[in-house]
């Protein structure tokens, strides 16, 4: 809007792929809106859920002009920074199949 002409830094263009201060990547983008960014009119939103915060951050993403791919170590940093890491998944075949096994090694026929 209007005021956007008297913030110093301006108000990020979020279809250029430059001047991206931490980066345009998700791990990046999900600490910038977390945290804020000094010295810019970009406040710490940390209070809102983690959820709402991907929202915000997939929602700049469909405004890029060329959005850069989720990398292994983006992932890796969100992990760090939310204390969660994912959980293995199995297919449910392999799980009954697991379960079955276990019953079986518990209770062998006589």
């Amino acid at each position: 809007g209007p005021a956007a002409m008297a913030l110093t830094p301006r108000p990020r263009n979020f279809t250029s792929n430059e001047g991206w201060k931490f980066g345009r990547g998700v791990a990046t983008m999900f600490h910038t809106v977390t945290n804020g960014s000094p010295g810019t009119g970009m406040s710490a939103f940390g209070a809102m859920k983690p959820e709402d915060r991907f929202a915000v951050v997939h929602y700049v993403r469909t405004m890029m002009a060329d959005t850069p791919a989720d990398k292994p170590e983006d992932v890796a940093t969100l992990q760090k920074e939310l204390g969660t890491a994912p959980k293995p998944r199995i297919t449910v075949e392999k799980a009954m199949d697991k379960v079955s096994q276990e019953w079986a090694a518990g209770h062998p026929e006589k």
